[in-house]
């Protein structure tokens, strides 16, 4: 998929290895032939302050310079220069040396050095030492003739060549680890693209688990990888959200069904019942129209309450506005319990205000008064008011059987009745509650320890 991107990135670095090899090789190179030259200039200059004496002892002993030709020659075999007399065919040309011959490196006609002595032209490696040195033949004046002093061309060559093998080999395991490594490296380079790229493909047909892309790299493909990461959270979120909310949404309406296939079921018998003749019995036509109005007006309250919780688990914004509390616990006090019922209101704190929809505040305040007063009948419930931090709390109390463990653990669930089922109800009060009271950034707990009744606790945030 990307290995023609994969290939470029590999050429790009193998490029820039190859040539950070040849600067650093030519580098190299120079400061070898360098060294080496310098190794053998020394070598003529010794040989030159020798050679004097050498001459004159072996001129001596031979009686002429043309005898002891070859005994000085010789004295300098095996080592890494060479010295080469005149010939003699080249001899009395100019008059002898003049000044201008003593100089280093310069060769006039009559003064150059023999040809067949030094010629470094079969050996490169030589060529490329002595022009990157400045290596030459050494001219030494003996016996009113010229010696020169020459380099070693074939040994200079050998040494010049075991250097530039050894370099060779040293670049050649270069570029091969080089190759190696841009491979590993371009392919480390592309991961997170590959990635990247695979996981909306499998985004695209459908799948919609997190894959998540490791990536420590301070770099655009990390910073794309970092950013396909919280795009695919944020996916999958939204889809888990979307899968549980339908997954809620058809039992909330096969409950809500259920619910009210009961007074539906009441309701139709009673007009069949009606419809035979009952309705001319005054005494049990009174009895059906009473028994349809009380199931026609819970069938109303639950179709009323279906409605206040769908509308709280729409995600829209609602309409938060200031609420003191005190006034308004007491104005919901007043609304929900009969008059003469036993609810005592006291406030521990006063001037607290809250953020939140007044309309769901009084759904969800109500409907804790009225399960006080519906699963405790006749006891005493008490709503305190208190300023708990930064919240605001409202606590309803009442001194009734209280729930179980169990019935706590699903009291929130939408038409759980507890054990209680007997009294009247639709079981979505406290579901009511609870998501109202979420909405406006609160929380809503129930207690309840044994023999001492239920304790219902809203918190919310002071404004």
């Amino acid at each position: 998929m990307f290995r023609a991107l994969e290939q470029r990135v590999t050429f790009a670095i193998v490029i820039s290895v190859l040539a950070l090899c040849a600067m650093l090789g030519a580098v190299v190179t120079w400061a070898a032939c360098t060294i080496i030259g310098t190794g053998y200039i020394q070598a003529q200059h010794n040989a030159a302050m020798e050679l004097p004496a050498i001459a004159e002892r072996e001129i001596a002993s031979a009686g002429s310079l043309e005898r002891a030709r070859l005994a000085i020659e010789r004295h300098f075999a095996g080592t890494d220069i060479v010295v080469r007399l005149r010939p003699a065919r080249q001899r009395g040309i100019g008059g002898g040396p003049q000044p201008s011959d003593l100089r280093h490196g310069v060769m006039p006609v009559g003064g150059q050095a023999p040809r067949e002595s030094f010629d470094a032209a079969p050996y490169p490696g030589a060529v490329l030492v002595m022009s990157l040195s400045g290596l030459h033949p050494m001219r030494v004046p003996i016996a009113g003739d010229l010696a020169f002093i020459i380099p070693d061309v074939s040994r200079l060559n050998r040494a010049a060549l075991a250097f530039f093998s050894a370099l060779g080999a040293i670049v050649a395991v270069i570029l091969i680890a080089g190759a190696i490594a841009a491979r590993l490296l371009a392919r480390a380079a592309i991961r997170p693209l590959i990635d990247v790229t695979l996981g909306l493909r499998r985004l695209a047909q459908g799948e919609f688990t997190r894959h998540w892309i490791d990536t420590n790299e301070r770099s655009p493909l990390g910073e794309l990888a970092d950013a396909y990461n919280g795009a695919v959270d944020q996916v999958t979120a939204a889809i888990e959200e979307r899968l549980e909310t339908e997954s809620e949404m058809r039992a909330f309406i096969a409950d809500a069904g259920h619910e009210l296939r009961t007074p539906l079921t009441v309701l139709t018998g009673y007009i069949d019942v009606l419809q035979k003749g009952a309705a001319q019995n005054a005494p049990l036509a009174e009895r059906i129209y009473t028994s349809m109005r009380t199931e026609s007006r819970r069938m109303r309250s639950l179709i009323d309450k279906l409605i206040l919780l769908a509308r709280l688990e729409r995600l829209d914004t609602h309409a938060a506005t200031r609420v003191e509390l005190e006034p308004f616990v007491k104005r919901v006090i007043d609304a929900v319990a009969p008059h003469g019922s036993n609810v005592a209101f006291q406030a521990h704190a006063h001037d607290l205000v809250v953020s939140i929809d007044d309309a769901e505040l009084h759904a969800a305040f109500a409907n804790l008064i009225e399960n006080a007063l519906k699963y405790a009948p006749g006891s005493a419930v008490t709503v305190d008011l208190r300023a708990v931090g930064s919240e605001a709390e409202i606590a309803v109390k009442d001194a009734g059987p209280g729930m179980s463990a169990a019935a706590l653990t699903h009291a929130f669930d939408r038409f759980y009745r507890g054990e209680n089922v007997a009294a009247p109800g639709s079981g979505l009060g406290l579901s009511i509650a609870k998501r109202a009271v979420e909405r406006a950034h609160g929380t809503l707990r129930l207690e309840s320890p044994a023999g001492d009744g239920v304790r219902a606790t809203i918190r919310l945030p002071r404004a």
